[in-house]
């Protein structure tokens, strides 16, 4: 399949505060969140804010959905240029996202903004059903004998944090009856340790 090219167009064509890549060239994931942007704003009779996080919740995921190629400064001008904090949470959802949908180039650019090393292990369970990839919020993997969910990340201590659970009986207004019942923070180090032929 062909790549998507990177857009020619010059900064002018991109209107006040556009963000232009290197040789004023513009990734396709940043082409369909500047158009998201510029068209709810300049588009008076429908305009919210509402509307515009929504849009451009959507269509970052779409950019990752659809394989679009990010470049790898792209989600430091996705935060900054087009106010992400507003409509992405703290972005580790569209990382998952990524994940799940292998986009190499999203999860490159994802890592490069959080300054992360990709967490690696055996015995993934993913939508894809890779056995063997990063871990995201959400993936299950198997942690010394016990299926277990990862919660989070600490980006400044370079852990990932994984939970296994454990039923428990129901309480009222429950919405789950699950319980944690070991909390991981692991290293990569530890990961490697533990993860056969790595």
């Amino acid at each position: 399949m062909p790549k998507v090219p990177y857009s020619e167009s010059k900064p002018e064509a991109h209107g006040e505060g556009g963000i232009i890549m290197e040789g004023n060239k513009m990734s396709p994931a940043l082409e369909i969140l500047h158009l998201t942007w510029y068209g709810v704003h300049e588009n008076a009779s429908l305009w919210s804010w509402a509307r515009l996080n929504r849009c451009m919740h959507t269509a970052l995921d779409l950019a990752i959905e659809a394989g679009f190629e990010f470049g790898l400064d792209d989600f430091y001008e996705i935060a900054g240029t087009y106010r992400w904090g507003w409509w992405a949470g703290d972005g580790e959802g569209f990382y998952s996202h990524a994940v799940n949908a292998n986009n190499m180039s999203a999860i490159k650019a994802y890592e490069h903004y959080r300054g992360r090393k990709p967490f690696i292990t055996n015995n993934v369970s993913q939508p894809a059903a890779r056995q063997r990839g990063r871990l995201a919020i959400g993936t299950h993997f198997t942690w010394l004998g016990e299926q277990v969910a990862v919660t989070s990340f600490d980006d400044k201590t370079k852990v990932v944090v994984a939970c296994s659970y454990k039923d428990r009986p129901p309480r009222p207004a429950d919405w789950t009856r699950l319980e944690v019942k070991h909390i991981y923070k692991l290293t990569h180090k530890e990961l490697k340790a533990n993860t056969p032929n790595d």
